[in-house]
């Protein structure tokens, strides 16, 4: 059985070849079409009726001709295929290395040579003793797509374990909350994610958006860190498999239920502390290798970016008669059209009988 809002239907096989016909309609030139045609004024609500789909223009060279393009369109294909394939690998690799980086910093490695031999000088403090402020969980009132209150973060402003700002990480809330409340944020607060699916349990992000203009939800909580460079050092070494795996250890709730730390536990969690000097050393050192992923990282988008023009540009070539070399000895498809025109002019006509009834 086929949707309601599919249309089925079979290439003449004479004329078109099926997956010729196939590959035109995935081009540009198909597309610019359908569009055209389709009815409705809404992008969920348009609809291309039976009757314009059937007006579809479609360009007919020569049987051979078909039968070279959609060998040339799958051998290009397959190859794509196999690209993808090969990129698809990338962010992964991205992102252990990223966790590599920030198991060599916090267990010392990273800045072994910086040290001229010297063994790590460190100490390992409970996470309370870093805090100025805090923890101190959000507040989460009712917010609306049409609210005019106050502004307020979503999760996914610190997921990533970057802070990320704009409309789709934001809300606004009914109501206007007090500016004497202890919700409102300031440059330089560390937002931990308390509560969300295990994988993002412990997400933690600095906030670097404008004072007193946006408050936190309460499945996040929020300490303050008077050091630049220990607030730095903290913020990434929250994000490292060493503190994540020790939170998702200890959430609770994490059989149905959306798993969630305390800030109780929080206050507990073990840090390793270098002197001062080493934090900023290790957050220089963690900034440089992060830049140069981010690079990759960027250049593995726009090679995705280029398979996916690449893949329509040899559809819209095979479509405008420039992806193949076109052999004048191939049968026009006009000749071919007459032939199949005659060949059923002539065919004899099956008579219609009265079916009889039986008594």
């Amino acid at each position: 059985m086929i949707s309601g809002k599919m249309y089925r239907f079979r290439a003449n096989d004479e004329l078109v070849s099926p997956s010729y016909l196939s590959a035109f309609l995935r081009c540009t030139q198909s597309k610019e079409q359908i569009d055209e045609m389709k009815t409705g004024i809404s992008e969920s609500g348009m609809n291309l009726t039976r009757a314009r789909f059937s007006q579809i223009q479609v360009p007919i060279p020569p049987r051979k001709e078909q039968e070279r393009i959609t060998r040339t369109i799958n051998s290009a294909s397959e190859r794509l295929s196999r690209a993808r394939d090969e990129l698809a690998h990338i962010p992964k690799l991205i992102d252990r290395y990223r966790q590599a980086v920030l198991k060599s910093a916090f267990r010392g490695d990273l800045t072994a040579d910086w040290r001229n031999g010297e063994g790590p000088k460190w100490r390992e403090v409970e996470a309370l003793r870093l805090f100025d402020e805090g923890p101190t969980n959000g507040y989460s009132p009712k917010a609306a797509a049409d609210a005019a209150g106050t502004k307020s973060l979503k999760l996914s402003a610190t997921t990533t374990g970057t802070f990320i700002l704009n409309d789709q990480t934001t809300k606004r809330l009914l109501e206007e909350v007090s500016p004497e409340a202890k919700f409102w944020l300031r440059p330089g607060d560390i937002l931990i994610q308390r509560a969300n699916s295990l994988e993002y349990v412990g997400a933690t992000a600095i906030f670097d958006g404008p004072a007193g203009q946006y408050i936190y939800p309460d499945l996040m909580m929020r300490v303050r860190i008077a050091s630049p460079t220990t607030r730095l050092f903290f913020w990434r070494y929250m994000n490292s498999p060493s503190a994540r795996n020790w939170l998702k250890d200890r959430a609770t709730g994490t059989a149905g239920n959306m798993p969630k730390i305390s800030g109780t536990l929080l206050k507990v969690l073990p840090v390793p502390l270098p002197p001062e000097e080493e934090q900023a050393e290790i957050v220089s050192r963690i900034e440089q290798r992060f830049a140069a992923i981010e690079t990759i990282a960027n250049e593995f988008r726009q090679a995705v970016k280029h398979v996916d023009r690449l893949d329509q540009s040899i559809l819209d070539k095979a479509f405008s008669g420039r992806l193949v070399t076109q052999d004048p000895t191939d049968e026009p498809a006009s000749t071919l059209l007459e032939r199949i025109q005659a060949a059923r002019a002539a065919a004899p006509k099956v008579k219609q009988g009265r079916s009889k009834t039986v008594e």
